[in-house]
């Protein structure tokens, strides 16, 4: 079965803006930045774990699995946000959706 080709655009972009995210976070921890006071090993694990399932979300072999991880990744980085104090961003929702979405489709 193949995707339609705005599923394929917004599969892309998902991918794109959350495997960036994620390898900027791992990045950025190294550099410095602080999230609360957590560990920065455990920040660097998440933002490779999202990077690397933004790759697999990419592969239509592994759509699925790279979903779920990016799922679990949202929710782990709200967790993140909730324990820093900050709230989570609104835009997660919209990711969340266009993941379901990518994921609804290819089934």
């Amino acid at each position: 079965m193949t995707l339609s080709r705005p599923i394929v655009v917004l599969r892309f972009a998902l991918a794109l803006v959350m495997g960036w995210g994620g390898l900027r976070l791992a990045l950025d921890v190294h550099h410095g930045a602080m999230h609360g006071g957590l560990h920065p090993i455990l920040l660097t694990a998440l933002g490779v774990a999202e990077a690397l399932a933004g790759i697999l979300f990419l592969l239509p072999k592994t759509l699925r699995v790279g979903a779920w991880l990016l799922v679990a990744c949202l929710v782990a980085a709200t967790l993140v946000h909730l324990h820093t104090g900050e709230p989570p961003s609104p835009i997660f929702l919209v990711y969340a959706a266009g993941i379901w979405t990518v994921a609804a489709d290819r089934a």
